[in-house]
């Protein structure tokens, strides 16, 4: 693998400095001078490799959101390799979001703070859709008659349990850091995974028992 180039490593030196005092003091907190003294560069490299300090949180949070949609896209590769069942799909795909989400807490905590911040843009909003669009349209060819003709709904669907799924990671985190516990439980991850997931695979039951009904009739 060729080694990146001293601009490429530049950037990641700033993204890594962005990412761990955002996710230790708030996105509200951050300046370009904490940024460039944590990255130990002259603050100018912000502005020469980047548009600006919202520029550059903007790219963290996108690459971070990348990694996710690969890792999502990947697991549903290997469900379909292994012909597993939706629900059985459903729960695998789900664990190595979890997974992920908790193995990089720095980038989670940042992850979480920038998409409830007014940094999230409309532009970073179509941005990250762009990470899950094959994963949606995917879905949308392989769903039996079509239940989600509409996208709209099937972006519901992924916007509660990742929405969701990353509130209890972000909880889950943070109570690692005051009890200083190493990680969750198996029992606390099935009953994440049963207040979050199960309630999604219902609505798709019964909007599937209804569109049957629907055709039928």
């Amino acid at each position: 693998m060729a080694r990146p180039s001293k601009h490429e490593e530049m950037r990641r030196k700033l993204k890594k400095a962005a990412i761990r005092i955002a996710a230790r003091e708030g996105i509200e907190n951050l300046t370009t001078k904490k940024i460039a003294r944590a990255a130990s560069l002259a603050e100018v490299y912000i502005y020469r490799y980047f548009d600006g300090k919202d520029d550059l949180l903007q790219r963290c949070f996108l690459d971070i959101d990348k990694q996710i949609g690969e890792i999502v896209c990947q697991a549903c590769v290997e469900t379909q390799k292994n012909g597993d069942t939706m629900y059985t799909a459903i729960q695998y795909i789900w664990m190595k979001y979890w997974d992920f989400l908790l193995r990089h807490p720095e980038n989670t905590l940042y992850y979480f703070r920038y998409y409830l911040s007014a940094n999230y843009t409309d532009d970073a909003a179509q941005q990250r859709r762009k990470n899950y669009e094959n994963l949606v349209t995917k879905a949308l060819s392989e769903t039996r008659r079509t239940i989600f003709s509409d996208r709209d709904i099937l972006w519901g669907l992924l916007d509660h349990v990742t929405d969701n799924t990353l509130i209890c990671a972000v909880r889950m985190i943070r109570d690692r850091v005051i009890r200083e516990r190493s990680k969750p439980t198996q029992a606390e991850v099935e009953l994440i995974y049963r207040l979050v997931v199960i309630p999604a695979i219902h609505v798709v039951n019964e909007v599937l028992i209804e569109s049957e009904n629907n055709h039928d009739g």
